[in-house]
């Protein structure tokens, strides 16, 4: 809803990095669940972090290109009429990069609870991740999961 007003090409640009983040944290934090739920390690857990701190740099990359791609935006409106159309298109992608910036906090802080989920699994004594056939089938199964949850995600970022 806030970021209705942001420019499209601002929209554009920030879009698909935030969905990735936010459907990468999402995984990391379902991960931890599941370990946690069945009391055994991860196997995946530091595939997801390095997959979670990728999104976050290609967000940070997307925010600190965010000048360069409204300074066209700013050019044209400056062309047209007043400043306060400039002033204006600037304000509009605020909310939309404020969410952004959220997102890269909320990141940093799962990293902080994956810390201490390290600890959790060293003290409890978690079972090392088993890989039969079972565990095989049964994680065969969690890719759609994760499919689902990513097209969760993406359509609700879509709605914002």
């Amino acid at each position: 809803m806030c970021c209705q007003q942001a420019p499209d090409p601002t929209k554009k640009l920030l879009r698909d990095a935030c969905m990735r983040l936010s459907s990468q944290s999402s995984m990391v934090l379902k991960e931890m669940s599941r370990s946690i739920k069945e009391m055994t390690k991860s196997r995946s857990i530091d595939l997801l972090i390095e997959e979670m701190d990728n999104a976050v740099y290609e967000l940070q990359s997307a925010l600190q290109s965010l000048p360069s791609n409204l300074t066209p935006q700013m050019i044209a409106a400056e062309a047209e009429t007043e400043d306060n159309k400039l002033k204006f298109s600037v304000i509009e992608a605020l909310p939309l990069i404020t969410v952004a910036t959220l997102l890269i906090d909320i990141s940093a802080r799962i990293e902080g609870v994956v810390d201490t989920f390290n600890t959790l699994v060293s003290l409890a004594s978690f079972k090392p991740f088993k890989d039969d056939k079972s565990k095989q089938n049964r994680s065969s199964n969690n890719p759609p999961s994760h499919m689902s949850c990513e097209q969760e995600t993406t359509k609700t970022l879509q709605e914002v």
